[in-house]
């Protein structure tokens, strides 16, 4: 696991975290881990790029969850607009998908994390942590 950490969490500071996963069973799913967490808030949920684009602009959230594939688009496209038109917005691309290939494509897309689906009980709140103070979460190296 490749992470860097550049500050510490402030325990007052409240991650508000878009989710954007085309299955509703997913999403559900991730809120549901996401709201077990203190100092998370659900500020969104939307099943596709545009509805994505669409929320960013509404909610201004700190961080956004993406899947990698969004109603057989690529997720990675949402990755690449947020990257520039919202640097300052973070990025975790979350997958059932190969990891060693998608993950370094995840990054060359500016994500500054990737998740297996089967791992998200395990590695989705230190991704957070690391990832919303500046550092990255990619799975051996990229």
């Amino acid at each position: 696991m490749t992470t860097s950490h550049t500050r510490p969490p402030d325990a007052s500071e409240v991650d508000r975290i878009l989710v954007v996963d085309d299955h509703q069973l997913v999403r559900e799913a991730l809120v549901g881990l996401l709201r077990r967490h203190a100092g998370i808030a659900v500020c969104g949920e939307a099943d596709s790029i545009e509805q994505g684009i669409y929320l960013v602009a509404k909610h201004q959230p700190d961080l956004v969850l993406v899947d990698l594939m969004l109603h057989g688009r690529d997720g990675l496209d949402l990755v690449r607009h947020l990257h520039t038109h919202h640097p300052e917005i973070r990025t975790v691309v979350i997958t059932m998908k190969d990891e060693e290939t998608f993950a370094h494509k995840a990054q060359q897309a500016g994500a500054s994390g990737f998740i297996m689906k089967d791992r998200l009980t395990e590695d989705l709140r230190p991704a957070i942590d690391v990832v919303r103070f500046g550092g990255t979460w990619y799975p051996g190296r990229v």
